[in-house]
């Protein structure tokens, strides 16, 4: 890890992930470049490695019949870093770097949730004085919001529900690692963890949550887990806000947000019935929105509220089944990748890591279902990057055969 300079530029990704997203992308393409200048390594491909580039394929095709070529051109350019990342980490992840590229995600986690604090605990008037500041480092903080039950948490993410997809990508691999090696510091840091994505108030992020916790506990069979979850439920029956917030999601009113997600899904399936091969084109939906809005929709949504409509609206029906293809193929792969090294017995740490992983991509689809955190480039980054990681592993049991 010392000597290898991809391996470094893979450590600046992952530490960057949540905090600054230039920074994150200097250090991917510096990793893939300087991955390219090494000798070729030959790795058995999957049918995950083949429903990636058709993904790709398909998304690069509907930049010629897209609505706005050139929003298009730039999407696709953003898009590359997400197969890039993928083939990256799964061919350079080993046994050896993956303590050092946990422990950066581990210390980028610890700034992300100081950082929230500093959000709660700053006085108003400093923040609204210093507006410009920390508009600069793209914070998105509510400035004139000090108060605990008025604020959304974005720490350093700029959004409460970009925040809470980043600690549900987190927070299920930190709680397998605590099930795999139990630890006060791990466990006080999950706790905070949770608090701090339970006062995103993001109602999407908090269902997404759970679900991925509740997989951990059924792949694993352990009531330990079920009952974390109730525990964890405490702070909804005892604080009204969170209460009443959790409530809205079986409210459908403009004041929560439901009747606008029924609008931008209603926008989205007239896109692909007004394109359904190759959809409106890569990062057209903003801007093509309006032409599609459906009667009693004043706003303009940047995006579908829904990944698969979103990608279904973008990319066609087409690329709609080339992801649900994706997901399936990953899903697969990871709980084979779990099982066999449970049945070895001689990897736990990387048992764990893989459940977590696993965790965290039934949490984040759920999360994606009621919003689209996905579009979002650092979180489309890491979660890429997690399909790597479980590939690079797979490849890993399969050589040690």
């Amino acid at each position: 890890m010392k000597n290898d300079l991809t391996e470094k530029g893979m450590l600046v990704t992952v530490f960057w992930f949540p905090i600054v997203n230039v920074i994150m992308y200097a250090g991917l393409i510096f990793s893939f470049f300087s991955s390219l200048t090494k000798p070729k390594e030959f790795k058995k491909k999957t049918g995950l490695d083949y429903a990636i580039l058709f993904f790709f394929l398909i998304v690069a095709l509907s930049v010629f019949t897209s609505q706005d070529k050139l929003l298009s051109i730039y999407g696709l350019a953003a898009f590359c870093a997400y197969p890039a990342v993928y083939f990256l980490f799964s061919k350079k992840i080993n046994a050896e770097n993956i303590p050092g590229i946990a422990r950066n995600v581990f210390y980028s986690l610890l700034i992300v949730l100081a950082m929230a604090v500093v959000q709660v605990v700053a006085p108003g008037p400093f923040l609204l004085k210093n507006k410009g500041f920390f508009d600069f480092l793209g914070l998105g903080w509510e400035k004139g919001l000090n108060a605990w039950p008025g604020t959304r948490l974005v720490s350093t993410l700029g959004n409460p529900n970009v925040l809470g997809a980043y600690l549900i990508l987190v927070l299920p691999v930190l709680a397998c690692f605590f099930l795999y090696k139990p630890s006060y510091k791990t466990g006080i840091i999950f706790i905070a963890g949770a608090l701090c994505l339970f006062f995103t108030y993001s109602r999407a992020a908090w269902i997404g949550f759970f679900a991925g916790i509740l997989t951990i506990a059924v792949i694993s069979r352990r009531r330990l887990i079920v009952l974390l979850c109730l525990l964890m439920m405490i702070p909804f029956a005892a604080m009204p806000g969170l209460r009443n917030r959790l409530v809205s999601i079986f409210r459908p009113s403009a004041q929560y947000g439901n009747v606008g997600r029924s609008y931008a899904w209603q926008a989205s399936i007239n896109m692909i019935k007004a394109h359904p091969l190759l959809g409106t084109g890569i990062n057209t939906y903003y801007r093509v929105y309006p032409e599609y809005q459906p009667p009693g929709s004043t706003d303009r949504y940047p995006h579908a509220h829904n990944v698969f409509l979103q990608i279904g609206a973008e990319t066609g029906l087409t690329g709609l089944m080339a992801f649900c293809v994706l997901v399936i193929l990953f899903l697969k792969l990871s709980v084979q990748t779990y099982r066999k090294y449970a049945v070895q017995g001689n990897g736990q740490g990387l048992q764990w890591l893989v459940l977590g992983i696993i965790g965290s991509t039934a949490g984040f689809l759920v999360q994606n279902i009621g919003d689209c955190t996905f579009v979002r480039g650092q979180m489309g980054v890491m979660f890429w990057a997690m399909m790597g990681i479980v590939k690079g592993f797979s490849g890993s049991i399969e050589e040690q055969k």
